[in-house]
């Protein structure tokens, strides 16, 4: 029993998608900008406020989620949040097809083989963290979230760093 107890607990845990939590520092990862080619860090966004969207290049709701987020990227931009967009697939071409597809002016790049190790307990996508200027995470999302509650979740971390 205390067997099945031990791998049910450790079945749950190991399913869970986030690998931080709202209130801790954003964990810092090497990534390719697909359009740019650039090499860059999320640390290097410190001093700014950024969404991160996980997503998978095959996955219908990824999808649904960019496109919902492109409606919403002019006032993302007016109120200083950068969106950015980080494959998790292995694949280059798959991600490079992806971004071909879906014309959106936000920053699309593909993780580093060791940052994409380390974000592996990802497991549902689309997966969102919002980050603040100090590089702390402020909210987190698995799944669709409706451009509503994410607009709600924006103007209250602008309000809390007023």
């Amino acid at each position: 029993m205390k067997r099945l107890i031990g791998l049910t607990v450790f079945l749950l845990w190991s399913a869970l998608p986030a690998v931080a939590l709202i209130g801790d520092p954003m964990l810092d990862a090497v990534a390719r900008d697909i359009r740019s080619g650039e090499t860059f860090r999320l640390s290097d966004k410190r001093g700014d406020n950024y969404l991160v969207v996980f997503f998978a290049s095959q996955c219908p709701p990824c999808q649904q989620q960019i496109e919902a987020l492109a409606l919403e990227a002019e006032g993302l931009q007016r109120a200083n949040i950068e969106v950015i967009a980080l494959a998790l697939d292995p694949v280059t071409s798959e991600v490079e097809r992806f971004v071909d597809t879906h014309n959106v002016p936000f920053r699309f790049a593909q993780l580093s083989p060791s940052s994409l190790e380390f974000f592996s307990n990802i497991k549902i996508v689309p997966f969102l963290f919002l980050v603040d200027r100090n590089g702390v995470i402020r909210y987190e999302h698995t799944g669709i979230i409706p451009n509503t509650k994410l607009l709600e979740e924006i103007d209250a971390l602008l309000w809390a760093i007023r």
